[in-house]
């Protein structure tokens, strides 16, 4: 999307984001392909674990 870069919110959506793709990209690296990336579909797998155990906690 490159258009994504040239929008404020964009950017920022971006700056948020990218940081736990790359923590994802390091600690998972074979997830990694050349034509299909899997990191973002992990990272919203791992979010929604994460959901899950804040409600069982609260």
């Amino acid at each position: 999307m490159p258009r994504l870069y040239q929008n404020p919110f964009g950017q920022l959506i971006v700056r948020l984001v990218q940081p736990f793709l790359v923590l994802i990209h390091k600690a998972l690296p074979f997830l990694n392909r050349q034509v299909l990336d899997f990191s973002p579909l992990i990272a919203l797998i791992i979010l929604q674990l994460v959901q899950k155990v804040i409600f069982m906690v609260i």
